[in-house]
């Protein structure tokens, strides 16, 4: 087959894997992997720390002003004319 769905709402803690003998293969399919081979497992995230970006500095609102919220990232600033 060009392809094999595998059900993962089962992994509901870090470390749970599936394994190639979880899956279920249609008739005449067989795997050429062996069946305690993990086909997807787990992981905790890991922390990455963000480094400043060399040569940006925030911009500081002026006094008594609150600082304007910048768009996420990705995210378009919305247009100021919109009805």
């Amino acid at each position: 087959p060009s392809e094999v769905e595998v059900d993962i709402s089962g992994l509901a803690e870090f470390g749970s894997s599936v394994l190639v003998r979880d899956i279920t293969l249609s008739e005449g399919v067989r795997a050429l992997a062996d069946e305690a081979v993990a086909i997807a497992t787990v992981l905790a995230p890991r922390l990455v720390e963000e480094e400043e970006e060399e040569g940006l500095e925030p911009i500081e609102a002026p006094e008594g002003e609150a600082p304007a919220e910048q768009p996420a990232e990705g995210e378009a600033a919305a247009d100021s004319d919109e009805s």
